[in-house]
């Protein structure tokens, strides 16, 4: 495996030096090149490919913005990386569907580290398809549904609308509710907690957040094979819900069951933009992918990577796992019966999809 090249940008020489030094101990594993500057880095880019970029927001000249924009553009394999201070919030909504990974600046020690080993292990993952990597990192954000986009939009317009009704028109998006747990799991926004709840997520970022998580609808040719499967994994989610609440589990489970189902669709998604007709090849192992490019919870990329295979999952609810498993019309026997659920399916075969409730 080639060593993994990283492009660190940053106008604050101290904090170059910084970054640089905490990456040392990598360099037989990494090449890391700094600039110190925007138009620095675009000269960097425009000549030779870098794996990943790690670049502040807030330079003079040429922003961390544009520069991502451009990465995206011209060099989609490219893993980006966003360094920020919290006074930069206004600039961060601009990159909220450029960037893969969202860090503070100053960050906590080791923190750059650990995400670029993350970043690195998702790296690995994609490289036996290169083209289908690229398409992977180069997608900002899963297209969503008009409609659903139509009535956030509508419902944002008018501040009597409470932020729980947003919430649950998000929790019926894959796109928006992978991009909403994104921003919420990330470094900048610090939860005290990781979540796979898109409700809470929403409630966490607020309206101008997610004025600025929603884009443009696909192409109508596009949209006729989105919208089925999106329609197909709200169900799933709806009946793992179910599930698992019929199974009387404590919230995380319904929570990590619902997430689970809703973004099991986000690997066939992208086969049917990038692949048309391929919609079945390897979908959870391009869910996981996506997924852990974003930072989501390990418990939640165990769960979706593994919805074929559950009894490989080693991180995610047993009882997570095997609702999603079965709401999505699989049946490994042996996996259910190790897990003392098989006399459980026939009866969860009989449920009605339930619905979230909200407080």
């Amino acid at each position: 495996m080639a060593r993994m090249r990283i492009l660190l940008v940053d106008d604050q020489q101290l904090i170059l030096l910084g970054l640089e030094r905490m990456l040392r101990r990598m360099r037989n594993l990494w090449e890391v090149v700094a600039a110190e500057s925007g138009r620095k880095a675009l000269e960097l880019l425009e000549v030779q490919p870098f794996d990943v970029l790690v670049t502040d927001l807030n330079m003079p000249g040429y922003s961390g913005v544009q520069l991502l924009e451009w990465g995206r553009e011209h060099h989609p394999e490219m893993i980006r990386i966003v360094l920020s201070g919290h006074q930069e919030t206004a600039m961060l909504h601009g990159a909220a569907r450029l960037a893969h990974r969202f860090l503070t600046k100053p960050s906590e020690p080791g923190l750059l580290l650990a995400t670029l080993v993350q970043v690195s292990e998702a790296r690995d993952l994609g490289q036996a398809d290169a083209a289908l990597f690229g398409t992977v990192t180069g997608m900002g954000q899963l297209p969503g549904s008009p409609v659903t986009a139509h009535r956030v939009r509508r419902y944002l317009e008018d501040p009597s609308v409470p932020a729980a009704t947003l919430g649950a028109l998000v929790c019926q998006d894959p796109g928006l509710s992978a991009k909403v747990l994104q921003l919420v799991n990330s470094a900048f926004y610090g939860p005290p907690r990781a979540t796979v709840d898109p409700w809470e997520a929403a409630q966490l970022l607020g309206r101008e957040e997610l004025a600025d998580l929603l884009c443009d609808p696909a192409p109508p040719d596009a949209e006729a094979r989105l919208k089925p499967l999106r329609e197909s994994h709200l169900r799933a989610a709806r009946l793992a819900l179910a599930i698992t609440r019929a199974e009387g589990a404590p919230a995380p489970v319904q929570d990590l069951a619902y997430c689970g189902g809703l973004l099991s669709a986000v690997g066939p998604m992208i086969l049917a933009l990038a692949r048309p007709g391929t919609e079945g090849q390897d979908g959870p192992g391009i869910s996981r992918l996506y997924l852990a490019l974003l930072g989501l919870p390990a418990p939640l990329l165990d769960l979706v990577g593994n919805l074929e295979t559950p009894g490989r999952a080693q991180l995610a609810d047993p009882l997570a796992m095997a609702a999603v498993h079965v709401a999505a019309g699989l049946g490994d026997d042996g996996f259910l019966a190790g897990a003392g659920l098989l006399n459980r399916v026939p009866g969860w075969r009989n449920l009605e999809p339930a619905e979230r409730e909200f407080p």
